[in-house]
């Protein structure tokens, strides 16, 4: 053998030797039944879809770019190892960020609300109808009827409930919690108000606030004093509690603030008070959404001892 053949002969038995450690090292592919081996090939024969996430060359491209022509079979085996490797970090980088993309917009809030001066409704995914009063809203998840029948409720509304056993309808507002299955009630539960009120129409509701926990049969009504977490239950006609829809709000020796504040709400006028204590008279009777401005402050003259100017938009509330 001369001597060229016999340096040929240790060259490929050094690029042999070299292969046989990179296979070694890394991935034991001798036996096709191997674990190492199924795995590869299972990758490898999936390199389009791969290709395809995050708008990646394709890998016919990427492998022609990678493939540097070199004649050594060992190199060349390393580098199609090593794409295998790389794909398979940007498939699970990728899989990582759009499991997080996912998972944020998982829960996703919607808000629908009622302007100053009207009357509005709406029917949600389960068949479950709420009115709303004016300036008021409910806010609810994408998850609704799903995972969970959810609401939370700023101002006043009434609720017809569809009934779904396995999944109650809880609804939260200005701290208090009313559970159901399936009822009809309403909640008055404005921010600014001193006061939150449920009312039972029919049916059945637990209800809560704080550590306090009651249940409410059909025309009972819960008031929470806010400012000192006191609960008084009473029964009362409840479709008196509800005539709001209809365009009438009944008051029973309530604070003239209250009906005043009313007023505001409907007819999107500013009330101001020209002396404090004029807030304090009380005023039993019914104030009109579907008539004027005028007629509701003249009938609200007649059984108190007030006057008022109005200014545009400005109601300035004084004593007679």
């Amino acid at each position: 053998m001369c001597h060229k053949d016999i340096m040929r002969e240790k060259r490929d038995n050094i690029q042999e030797d070299v292969a046989d450690s990179l296979h070694n090292a890394e991935f034991d592919i001798s036996d096709q039944n191997s674990t190492d081996y199924k795995a590869s090939k299972r990758i490898y024969d999936r390199r389009k879809m791969v290709a395809k996430i995050g708008q990646l060359h394709s890998p016919e491209e990427a492998w022609q770019r990678l493939n540097i022509r070199n004649k050594n079979n060992w190199l060349k085996a390393a580098i199609r190892y090593a794409a295998i490797v790389v794909l398979c970090l940007l498939t699970g980088a990728i899989g990582n960020q759009l499991m997080m993309k996912e998972t944020e917009a998982e829960t996703q809030f919607t808000t629908f609300t009622s302007p100053k001066g009207q009357i509005s409704s709406l029917t949600l995914f389960d068949g479950t109808h709420i009115v709303l009063n004016s300036q008021s809203s409910v806010t609810y998840s994408n998850k609704y009827n799903n995972k969970e029948r959810f609401i939370e409720l700023s101002g006043e509304a009434f609720f017809d409930v569809a009934k779904n056993k396995a999944l109650p309808f809880k609804l939260v507002a200005e701290g208090s919690e009313v559970t159901v299955l399936g009822t009809q009630f309403n909640v008055k539960a404005y921010p600014n108000d001193t006061y939150t009120e449920t009312v039972l129409v029919e049916g059945k509701v637990a209800f809560k606030h704080g550590v306090k926990n009651d249940f409410l049969k059909p025309n009972q009504m819960i008031q929470v004093d806010r400012r000192t977490g006191t609960l008084l239950k009473r029964e009362v006609n409840a479709k008196v509690y509800t005539s709001w829809m209809k365009g009438k709000t009944y008051f029973n020796d309530q604070k003239l603030e209250d009906v005043l504040t009313c007023l505001e709400r409907w007819f999107e006028v500013e009330i101001i008070y020209e002396q404090d204590k004029t807030r304090e008279y009380r005023f039993t009777g019914f104030v009109d959404k579907t008539k004027s401005l005028r007629y509701n402050l003249f009938l609200i003259k007649q059984t108190n001892k007030i006057d008022y100017i109005q200014n545009e938009n400005q109601i300035i509330i004084m004593k007679k």
